[in-house]
């Protein structure tokens, strides 16, 4: 194998690494997301942020986020294909 095999493979593994560290933190975070009892969403960029408790919006919350962290794996995992 000559170098330049050798760095378009070490390329596309670090690619790959990210993309499963990517996949394994979303995993993690719809776990949690399950059993949480309140959403923050924080915004950086302008300071602000939006936080609720109510159980009914709570539960809403938890489905369109599984659904988004779903679509996002199934994303990556066609990235992830294509290496």
């Amino acid at each position: 194998m000559d170098r330049k095999t050798l760095e378009y493979m070490e390329e596309r593994a670090k690619k790959a690494r990210g993309i499963v560290n990517r996949i394994e933190k979303l995993k993690k975070d719809a776990a949690k997301s399950q059993r949480a009892d309140r959403f923050i969403f924080d915004a950086y960029q302008h300071g602000s942020y939006v936080e609720t408790k109510d159980l009914h919006l709570l539960e809403k919350m938890k489905i369109a986020f599984e659904k988004a962290v779903v679509e996002e794996i199934e994303k990556l995992e066609q990235e992830l294909a294509k290496l």
